[in-house]
């Protein structure tokens, strides 16, 4: 790794919740020690996955199209949160020397 990523603490575009902070060292060393635990997630995913279209091959399909309304809805408002966090630190990054190249190549 080049660099390590510094966040910005106190940015003049966008006011910082307080649960936006994080301890970047801290959670860099957790993902380290418990990649193994993520890789055994991964391989239970797939292995469900598989093991789901096997089960669900001859059956009637789930009628989902409620839930995944209330999914898509719910992803919709996200959506619109993030763009709200990300747009403004985006255009302040673009608005830098250099800042199409910080914003897409350095972290």
């Amino acid at each position: 790794m080049a660099g390590h990523y510094v966040p910005i603490k106190d940015q003049p575009y966008l006011e910082m919740y307080s649960w936006e902070e994080i301890d970047l060292p801290y959670w860099r060393n957790w993902f380290h020690e418990n990649w193994p635990k993520g890789a055994l997630l991964g391989a239970a995913y797939v292995s469900f996955i598989v093991v789901g279209q096997r089960v669900m091959k001859n059956r009637e399909p789930f009628d989902l199209r409620r839930l995944l309304a209330l999914w898509n809805f719910g992803m919709a408002l996200f959506s619109a949160f993030a763009f709200c966090r990300v747009f403004p630190e985006l255009l302040y990054l673009l608005r830098q020397p250099d800042g199409l190249y910080k914003a897409a190549c350095v972290l």
